[in-house]
């Protein structure tokens, strides 16, 4: 729950309720009286505050016996089910929509195969359907606080707008705030490796200098961010590596509609029919795939070994650009310790300029989690904002 507090608030006395709110979520407290040694407020002070945390929803009061004579204690526990959010996002093939709460757990979730050849009008009708399954399953007595898109592919997220992914060939321009009108809830739209990029800084102690983001599986993609703040904005233009084009000899159609980008030699769909031929049992899903790669010799494909090639000379040219401090590669490829371990290998031996120190590089497969986390967080610390206001 807080990592949805809002960070500023709109009165002394939200603050001062935020404050409390915070040291429940965090258990750091769990009684009036342990906030007002906490803080060093007067209980009545204390019994205020809490009393408008009790009615808004986000803090519940259970007696807790002691054995003892005289009143039972009281103690506070955060309702992590006071707001909730739907969160859209892309896996594979697939859309995928949950309905995530204040402690940032997806408490129902569906999801939707959708075929190459699926235009706008397709898409929308995906999203309604996907909307109007999870509204019915939101939990009792939780206020949805909206519905967020995280989106693969190019995005203008200030105007709402989702204007091309190669998942989906045909779709151009997709206006989502009018395929979801209908809902009369607020939207948010953002491109996903960028909502997965804050989350992920939201929880790290170090953000100084520069954090580079590369997502290697279906599709491959980068963001950046520095001290903290992806630089992305509004645009959701930055980062489409995966369509740069690596070699005119290496000129496979991609799915972009132009030839030889680095997805028709490393990315998961282009590589998927080399893989299923060796290992037919392997899953075209992302996470699903991560669980299965571990303990598979996937560079004994001659394929796999160029792949890897690829995405790091890629990954260091756009490191002689950017000059990130870190960089952290996400995705099912690098789930297997064989692939991840030679990853490293060749990018520290292919080196960025001379006198230049490489960046420190960390693999992780936490992005689905930080992704709904990241998605959630506008809409759900907006709503929470209102209610510690009132």
């Amino acid at each position: 729950m807080a990592a949805f507090l809002p960070r500023a608030a709109a009165s002394a006395q939200a603050g001062e309720r935020a404050r409390l709110l915070r040291a429940v979520a965090e258990g750091r407290a769990a009684s009036r009286k342990e906030m007002s040694d906490l803080f060093g407020i007067r209980s009545s002070t204390v019994s205020e505050l809490v009393g408008d945390l009790v009615a808004a929803g986000l803090l519940a009061e259970t007696p807790v016996r002691s054995g003892g004579r005289g009143r039972p204690a009281q103690l506070l526990v955060a309702n992590p089910n006071r707001l909730a959010a739907v969160v859209f996002r892309i896996a594979s093939q697939s859309v995928q929509a949950a309905i995530v709460n204040l402690a940032g757990q997806a408490v129902a979730a569906e999801r939707a195969d959708v075929p190459v050849g699926c235009d706008n009008q397709q898409m929308a009708e995906t999203f309604q359907e996907l909307a109007g399954r999870l509204q019915g399953l939101v939990p009792r007595h939780a206020d949805l606080a909206g519905l967020s898109f995280s989106l693969s592919g190019v995005v203008d997220a200030a105007s709402q707008r989702w204007l091309f992914s190669s998942r989906w060939p045909r779709l151009r321009s997709l206006d989502i705030g009018e395929a979801v009108r209908a809902t009369n809830l607020p939207v948010a739209v953002a491109r996903n490796l960028d909502v997965e990029l804050r989350a992920r800084l939201a929880r790290s102690e170090d953000r100084a200098g520069g954090t580079l983001l590369l997502h290697w599986g279906y599709g491959i993609g980068a963001s950046f961010a520095i001290d903290g703040i992806p630089i992305n904005g509004g645009e959701g233009r930055f980062g489409e590596i995966g369509h740069c084009r690596v070699s005119a000899a290496a000129a496979a159609p991609c799915r972009c509609g132009r030839t030889g980008c680095l997805e028709t030699l490393a990315s998961l769909w282009a590589l998927q029919p080399v893989l299923a031929e060796r290992w037919p049992m392997l899953d075209i899903d992302e996470t699903a795939l991560a669980r299965q790669v571990g303990a598979i010799d996937l560079l004994s494909l001659p394929a796999m070994d160029r792949a890897v090639d690829q995405v790091v000379v890629a990954l260091a040219n756009l490191c002689r650009i950017l000059f990130p401090r870190r960089v952290v590669i996400s995705g099912p490829f690098v789930a297997n310790p064989q692939v991840w371990a030679e990853f490293h290998r060749r990018f520290q031996a292919e080196g960025l300029l001379t006198a230049v120190a490489s960046p420190d590089l960390q693999a992780d497969q936490r992005s689905s989690e930080l992704e709904l986390e990241g998605a959630a967080a506008p809409l759900l610390t907006a709503a929470m904002a209102r209610l510690l206001s009132r």
